[in-house]
Formats: structure tokens, sequence, C-alpha cells
């Protein structure tokens, strides 16, 4: 792929939105309550997409395409330096907040793996005759995901 010189200050917009989303993404909206739903990293896309307009207006459509693609992997080599990991490379499953493993680790969240052997309204009783009185259960199935694949 070759950049022309004209499109580098482009590519380079392109780079430094990829960059900041990323890097935003880790910091929830706080404001009007959307602090669960909404992050930072979401107002850059209205950036990127002015980038690629004003690319594809001057320079054309294939143009674009190499600003954006030019742009995005620099921006991603950036992030994996710059920003703080939000996943495990190679995991079974994408984590899609950086909070799940500090909300496993809170004192009043226990793991429960052994077998349930009843219900109570408040509690659950497992087959060790251990009472646990709770506020929610989550109850995973241990349905394997993967197993299609070795078949």
């Amino acid at each position: 792929m070759i950049l022309r010189r004209e499109l580098l200050p482009f590519a380079l917009a392109m780079a430094a939105v990829v960059t900041a989303s990323n890097i935003l993404v880790q910091y929830p909206f706080a404001h009007f309550g959307l602090g669960d739903i909404l992050t930072w990293g979401a107002f850059s896309y209205p950036v990127a997409f002015l980038v690629n307009d004003l690319t594809n207006r001057r320079y054309g459509k294939p143009a674009a395409r190499r600003v954006v693609l030019a742009g995005f992997l620099v921006g991603v080599l950036f992030s994996v330096w710059l920003a703080t990991p939000r996943i495990a490379i190679g995991c079974k499953r994408n984590v899609r907040s950086g909070e799940l493993l500090a909300t496993l680790d809170r004192p009043n969240v226990d793991i429960v793996t052994e077998p349930i052997a009843r219900l109570e309204a408040d509690a659950i009783v497992t087959v060790d005759g251990k009472r646990r009185e709770i506020d929610a259960l989550i109850y995973g199935t241990g349905f394997t995901t993967t197993r299609f694949l070795s078949t």
C-alpha cells in the first residue's frame, strides 16, 4: 500500500482518532446516568467519520480507503502500546467490562461451585449442607460454547 504525501495528515488524524478511541473506551461517561452503557470512546466516532468524509470528498474513495487502513493499523499499534489491556489475548470469551474481576473479588461476592441441593427464599443450600444467604443467584450451566470445534 502506497500512501501519497498529501494523504499523510489524514492518515495521522485517523491514527490519532483510533488510538484515542481505544484509550477512552476504558472510561465510562458518568453523566446523566449513562456510565453503565456509554464510554468516552463513543465520542471519537464522529471524528473518524469526519476524517474519512473529508478524505473521500477531496481525494476520492480509493484514497479514503487507504487512509482508513493506514490510520487503523498505526492506531492499533499505538493502542497496544498505550492502552490498558481489556481482554486476555487468546481467551475464550471477550469480557465487555474491565470491572468483572474486581466485582468477583469483592468481599460480599462468593463463587460457589458445589452442586446446589435446594433453593430457599433467601438462600441456597449446597449438597455439603452449607446454607448461604443470597441477594442474587447467577446460575452457570457449564455449557461449552467451543465443543462443536472438536467434533
